[in-house]
């Protein structure tokens, strides 16, 4: 009764590790636990985890959720809505990677259409005369695209910037049809 809420957490958490079961369920594991605690019981958590017990996590912590998992559950009023890899699931909102592009002279109507075309490309806002933000699906393919095309056209880039969306943006987009901007 004396146990701090972070105390009484951690006390809860710990049975677990303890015990060493084949399947180790936690509800909102680093719940009123501080940075350093919560760290210690993410390691922890993959340890059993990497020693073959199956860990389902209950969070909503995002921080949480994509420090720990293999696969992620999102549920929404009390349904499933998607199951799948933090990969594969930030992948799936298009227009999702955000890349921002800084060139050494004003971006010409010839790559600005270029870059529009490109296979991949959702949007393009352009910043300021030099600069350009595209939100694009799987960035990872689309850079080497926008590389050639900048090389063909004799284009120079300062600066590239790539952002790709979060586990918050995930959520939004399965929950609310929407990505957070």
């Amino acid at each position: 009764m004396e146990l701090s809420g972070g105390q009484a957490k951690r006390l809860e958490v710990a049975k677990l590790f303890v015990h060493r079961p084949a399947v180790a369920i936690f509800d909102e594991p680093t719940a009123m636990i501080d940075l350093e605690g919560k760290r210690m019981v993410w390691d922890k958590i993959k340890m059993m985890r990497d020693k073959g017990t199956t860990i389902m996590v209950a969070t909503n912590e995002v921080r949480e959720a994509e420090y720990l998992a293999d696969r992620i559950g999102i549920m929404k009023a009390g349904k499933e809505v998607v199951t799948e890899n933090l990969r594969v699931l930030k992948d799936s909102i298009s227009g999702g990677d955000i890349v921002e592009v800084v060139f050494s002279t004003a971006v010409s109507r010839e790559l600005l259409n270029a870059i529009k075309s490109m296979q991949g490309t959702v949007r393009v806002a352009e910043e300021s005369e030099e600069a350009l933000k595209v939100y694009v699906n799987r960035s990872e393919d689309w850079l080497p695209q926008m590389m050639a095309s900048v090389q063909l056209l004799q284009a120079k880039i300062i600066s590239v910037r790539v952002t790709e969306p979060s586990l918050d943006d995930v959520f939004l987009h399965y929950t609310e049809d929407q990505v957070a901007t």
